[in-house]
């Protein structure tokens, strides 16, 4: 995985600024939605989540491995970053840890895989490596029965709308990155993938958050996250994709 991405949170400094600065904190409203989501979604599409066999790639310092220690059964934490593995095995002690370069070392993963995670990582990551990845990790899934459930925290038709037309109307030279529910269509196909089924959440920018008790905005984010229609609009969106 010899790209930007790849070597983004190579150090313990840049490790640190993304767990402690970037990423949700707890208790971020929309971070406990999602959270929500995909207990749901795993629960919906796995018939016996307890027994397995599960694979977060890309899972940084730990937090999609925390959602998913009580839920399911054998649980592997991949990502090529030392540093960020080393906040992770803080965070989670006893999971089983793996630090690979997938593209270099498939075989690292384990196989016959019932349920891939892959979170904060496809809008990030640049396209070449987010679909090579991806072919890598449905070649683990089990057949048939495995799923993997990836989000895009980018929805271009999200809030983040006003901001990209904001950027238009003042000529400002500045681009959000995005990944839509038709990327994800058309990524899942190249890759031997169908989406099954999407959901999302995120729907009060931070700014108003700001302005608002942080209850209201919990109350408000669980009510609207996954309600029909409406989760199209959330800026986190979340994919289930099984093979073809």
């Amino acid at each position: 995985m010899s790209t930007t991405y790849g070597t983004k949170y190579a150090t313990a400094a840049a490790a640190a600024a993304y767990d402690e600065v970037i990423c949700q904190h707890e208790e971020d409203p929309v971070w406990a939605a999602e959270q929500g989501l995909l207990t749901m979604l795993i629960r919906r599409h796995l018939p016996h989540p307890q027994s397995a066999r599960t694979i977060d790639f890309a899972c940084g310092s730990g937090r999609i491995l925390k959602v998913l220690q009580p839920i399911v059964g054998d649980l592997t934490g991949v990502d090529i970053s030392a540093a960020m593995l080393e906040r992770a095995a803080a965070r989670m002690p006893g999971v089983k840890l793996v630090q690979a370069d997938i593209l270099c070392t498939p075989e690292s993963l384990p196989s016959d895989v019932d349920l891939v995670t892959a979170f904060r990582f496809l809008l990030l990551a640049e396209p070449p490596l987010r679909e090579n990845c991806l072919r890598v990790l449905a070649n683990r899934l089990r057949a048939e029965r495995g799923i993997i459930v990836v989000n895009s925290h980018g929805n271009p038709w999200s809030f983040r709308l006003g901001a990209r037309v904001r950027d238009a109307i003042l000529a400002r030279n500045t681009s959000l990155p995005h990944f839509s529910m038709r990327d994800m269509k058309l990524l899942a196909a190249k890759c031997g993938l169908r989406l099954v089924e999407a959901t999302g959440c995120g729907f009060i920018p931070r700014s108003v958050q700001r302005r608002l008790p942080a209850t209201w905005c919990a109350r408000l984010e669980r009510a609207m996250s996954g309600m029909p229609l409406l989760w199209r609009f959330g800026t986190n969106l979340m994919f289930v994709l099984r093979p073809l």
